[in-house]
């Protein structure tokens, strides 16, 4: 299954750059499309507290929210 990372608008992108040479789980980074069409390409969206997932279930896309799952010092 195809992972592609969408970044927020302001966050850098070298460190999304660097996580990719290190793993080996194959992803793309996109900024280019626009987020309705985004998700609408998406079998399911993995978001943290953003409002990415209200958009997400009203265009019928399933979203699953980190926003409890992960420690408040990461986030």
């Amino acid at each position: 299954m195809p992972v592609s990372i969408r970044p927020h608008p302001h966050e850098y992108l070298g460190n999304w750059t660097k996580f990719r040479k290190r793993t080996r789980v194959p992803f793309t980074i996109d900024r280019s499309l626009h987020l309705d069409r985004w998700i609408q390409s998406c079998a399911a969206v993995i978001t943290t507290f953003s409002t990415t997932g209200i958009d997400c279930v009203a265009q019928g896309v399933p979203a699953i929210s980190l926003h409890r799952l992960i420690p408040a010092a990461f986030v």
